[in-house]
């Protein structure tokens, strides 16, 4: 019997990975071809979201989380299915149609938003385990810089605004940039509901200095490599 999820519109990167969900899950697709998403794809799927739940689903790696990314950041209210990397390889190719269908039927099952409302809103610790690439931990990347700047997590999650805290915690914004998928509104989540023009600033300033200044710059490449060795 196939899984039913009639009122629900599942966005995938390609006619493989539909072809292969049709044969054990009833609902509608919609295909955006992998990175090559383009305008007219997001404004279809935020029309579509008006009479439908829209679940993305795309590929567990670097380019699918960019896709879900886009997609999140343009239509409000999207939910999200992850399925595990380890589950989703096969001849050497990783995907959705590579992935076992025990392990997507779980996860269409355990669907996940990134809204602020919601039974199933993703919570502190979801944002950190599925905005991450690679090897790279959440709880390394909050401790390693949390025990750098010796700033209790506590503090680093608080809205105390002295330069002891904010740097440490403008840093973690930067590192959670360039070191995992998450959206600015995602981090923003992790610490604390801070909103994306916040995240993006702090972003913006530790970049700055990154970039400007070499020091500073072996600095945080110390923090990288206690966090991700290869």
């Amino acid at each position: 019997m196939k899984l039913n999820l009639n009122n629900s519109l599942i966005v995938v990167e390609g006619t493989t990975d539909k072809n292969y969900l049709s044969s054990f899950v009833d609902s509608s697709f919609y295909i955006v071809n992998g990175s090559a998403i383009t305008s007219k794809d997001l404004e279809f799927i935020k029309l579509a979201a008006k009479n439908k739940q829209i679940i993305i689903l795309t590929d567990p790696d670097f380019p699918g989380m960019q896709i879900r990314n886009k997609i999140n950041n343009y239509v409000k209210g999207c939910y999200n299915a992850f399925v595990k990397k380890e589950l989703s390889i096969k001849n050497h190719k990783v995907g959705v149609a590579e992935c076992d269908k025990n392990e997507i039927l779980r996860a269409l099952q355990n669907i996940k938003t990134f809204e602020k409302s919601g039974e199933n809103i993703l919570n502190l610790e979801d944002l950190f385990e599925l905005g991450l690439s690679g090897t790279v931990n959440s709880k390394e990347l909050r401790t390693h810089v949390s025990e750098h700047y010796n700033i209790p997590m506590e503090k680093m999650l608080s809205k105390d605004r002295s330069k002891s805290v904010s740097r440490p915690r403008q840093i973690a914004m930067f590192l959670c940039n360039t070191m995992t998928d998450a959206t600015l509104e995602g981090i923003g989540q992790l610490l604390n509901g801070r909103d994306h023009s916040t995240i993006l600033h702090g972003r913006n300033v530790i970049e700055e200095e990154y970039n400007n200044d070499e020091e500073f710059r072996k600095q945080i490449d110390t923090i990288k490599k206690k966090i991700n060795p290869n």
